[in-house]
């Protein structure tokens, strides 16, 4: 009833992928958009769709279309995720570092440019992100030390590192912070320290109390130490 109607052709679409009939999907998704060519929604769709078959498919339509809407952020945000998923990491980091020149309050996108600087070993930039994170309003300001921490030991400024870790309080991050705190120490060749430090830990559960007895073995392993008897 409604042939000219973009949005009556996306509903079909998204009907079709649900029924997994992706030919058909993505011949209504393409009409949506000659009918309204400018719809994010409908280009990221046909994305979805495309990366069930070809993940070049799909970054071909996006990259094609931010050449001609180069504003378009939730495109530009999702292809760089896609870009992250298939390892161009490179790639990926030069969309999220022009998302973050035209919305450089978007803590999320502070936080994976930060990411990526950190996994392409660009640890200044990396961690000028992070620090940002930190003076803003950004929720899980316990991760952000933590990769902060991780910067930090992998530049062997295990005294920075150190100082990271212990200011992560209660949380999910709490517990790996304890951990990688120990670790430090053992780096510098304070294994006892290291070992009390975990003994000290509180564990809220039979899991966590595992993952400290594992760490201090681990500790010992590493400094080719004979393990002692540990009680659960």
């Amino acid at each position: 009833d409604y042939p000219q109607l973009p949005q009556a052709h996306f509903a079909v679409a998204q009907a079709a992928a649900s029924a997994g009939e992706d030919t058909l999907a993505l011949a209504e998704i393409r009409r949506a958009s000659q009918l309204r060519p400018d719809w994010e929604a409908a280009v990221l769709f046909e994305a979805q769709i495309l990366i069930r078959k070809s993940a070049d498919d799909a970054l071909t339509l996006l990259a094609r279309y931010l050449l001609q809407h180069p504003e378009a952020r939730e495109v530009r945000l999702n292809y760089a995720r896609m870009l992250v998923t298939q390892k161009r990491f490179a790639d990926a980091r030069g969309q999220f570092q022009k998302l973050l020149a035209d919305y450089p309050d978007s803590t999320e996108v502070t936080f994976a440019v930060a990411l990526l600087s950190l996994q392409l070993e660009d640890y200044a930039v990396a961690e000028a992100n992070l620090k940002r994170l930190l003076d803003s309003n950004y929720r899980d300001k316990s991760s952000v030390r933590l990769y902060l921490g991780q910067i930090a030991e992998e530049q062997k400024n295990f005294s920075a590192a150190l100082r990271w870790y212990g200011e992560i309080g209660d949380g999910e991050q709490y517990l790996p912070a304890q951990i990688r705190y120990a670790q430090v120490l053992s780096k510098q060749g304070k294994l006892d320290a290291a070992r009390g430090h975990l003994q000290k830990v509180e564990a809220r559960d039979d899991q966590q109390r595992v993952q400290l007895i594992l760490a201090e073995a681990q500790l010992l392993r590493e400094a080719n130490q004979p393990q002692a008897a540990f009680d659960l």
